[in-house]
């Protein structure tokens, strides 16, 4: 899956250093089809050659969450888990307590790849991750059709306007 242009975005200054892997840090693209954050980082691990670390962050404070969603959420990443062995990828779960957890995580990585998020504490979490990690920090728009950024320049308050 080669991935367009106008999906990915880096959103840090930091440099390439080809270190030990490639970090894709799945968040709202909970799937192996059809999500080209997933597909991008596949693409950088193979042109640098590197093995590919996939990693979720269960972070149980996360707002309005329930019991039951945690559940059902919990579900879908043991299947994503048991489709990635069965394509020798490994895919890691992390309790996330705090923004020095994704540091520490992804300390040997030549680069992390996620998905493009709009819900604000969301865009806050991976901005303030940008800013701290020392490696190239890429988000790809994999959950619409059209990348909003190509439809409208301005921020949308309602799906009409």
């Amino acid at each position: 899956m080669l991935v367009k242009e106008n999906r990915i975005e880096k959103i840090n200054e930091a440099e390439l250093k080809e270190k030990e892997f490639v970090a894709y840090w799945m968040q709202s693209s909970q799937r192996l089809e059809y999500n080209q954050a997933l597909g991008y980082a596949v693409e950088r691990a193979n042109q640098l050659n590197q093995p590919l670390l996939i990693f979720f962050l269960l972070n149980s404070d996360f707002p309005e969450a329930e019991f039951g969603h945690f559940k059902f959420m919990i579900e879908g990443l043991k299947e994503i888990k048991a489709n990635l062995a069965n394509k020798d990828l490994n895919f890691y779960l992390f309790n996330y307590h705090q923004i020095d957890d994704i540091e520490k995580i992804v300390e040997d990585a030549s680069l992390v790849v996620s998905e493009k998020v709009y819900l604000k504490h969301l865009r806050q979490w991976k901005e303030k991750a940008a800013e701290r990690l020392s490696v190239p920090f890429y988000l790809v728009e994999s959950n619409l059709v059209c990348p909003v950024a190509e439809v409208s320049e301005k921020e949308e308050y309602a799906a009409y306007t």
